[in-house]
């Protein structure tokens, strides 16, 4: 009987062992989210004035609007040889304001990523001034997909597995991107011909029906604009949304990025 239970004590061990060994990127991932989750304010604060340094690829020109050149930045493992899953990092900001740039304080989990295989772009969409520019907000997120399908060979992307993860302006701007048809919100004429799919997106407490935003402390020429102009429901979209807790949202993240099971959106 002693035996017995000293053998299963030694298999129980074993078990926790090899679990140990071969989910260690999950647990590294998973102690990096609650780690940077403890910190928020700290990041937050560092968002745009200390970016990632180690940028794969750079100011990549995905489109042109007139004289305005939009941007994405590749974060990869050029020494991966599988095609490589893709995240689509979307900016917030109110519409208005806001860069592409990552923060050091979570490059952890883009390098975590990226030597699980994932590649990760950040990219831009173009600023509203004086003037409403949805349509050419949402079709600028939507070109960026254009444009993973359009370069899957020359970047080694793996288009079957494309997502999303966005912030509130960048969340409402990508939740219509990834809900509209194909053919809808055309930009750049030469990326009209591919895919906008998406597998997933994480919606971080973004914004969906732009009637019941406060609009008390915008910017006046903002303001009288959004409020003498109607956008339809199959236009813009009509979904639903609520201020999810950071921490929550990460951790969601964490079980979609290395879970099996499919998810193709989150919402409460």
């Amino acid at each position: 009987m002693k035996k017995r239970k000293l053998w299963i004590s030694i298999a129980g061990i074993l078990v926790i062992v090899v679990i140990s060994v071969t989910q260690v990127t999950k647990f590294k991932f998973l102690f990096e989210v609650l780690r940077i989750s403890s910190s928020l304010s700290t990041v937050s604060s560092d968002f745009y004035s200390e970016p990632i340094e180690d940028i794969t690829y750079k100011n990549i020109i995905y489109k042109k609007r007139g004289n305005t050149e939009l941007k994405l930045d590749i974060y990869s493992n050029e020494e991966a040889v599988a095609p490589s899953p893709v995240i689509i990092y979307v900016f917030g900001n109110g519409w208005m304001y806001g860069d592409k740039v990552i923060p050091s304080a979570i490059e952890s989990i883009i390098n975590l990523l990226k030597d699980e295989g994932y590649s990760i772009i950040s990219t831009s969409y173009e600023l509203m001034d004086n003037e409403i520019i949805l349509e050419d907000q949402i079709s600028d997120v939507k070109d960026t997909i254009r444009w993973v399908y359009k370069n899957k060979d020359k970047y080694n992307f793996d288009t079957d597995n494309i997502g999303i993860i966005a912030p509130s302006a960048g969340a409402q701007l990508s939740m219509v991107a990834a809900f509209s048809e194909d053919d809808a919100f055309i930009g750049d004429a030469s990326l009209r011909k591919y895919s906008s799919k998406v597998k997933y997106i994480v919606d971080l407490f973004g914004p969906a029906n732009l009637s019941k935003i406060n609009l008390s402390s915008g910017p006046k020429e903002i303001v009288n604009n959004i409020k003498n102009r109607s956008y339809s429901a199959d236009r813009i979209g009509s979904l639903t949304a609520s201020v999810f807790c950071f921490k929550y949202l990460l951790l969601v993240f964490y079980l979609k990025i290395f879970s099996s099971k499919s998810v193709k959106f989150i919402l409460p």
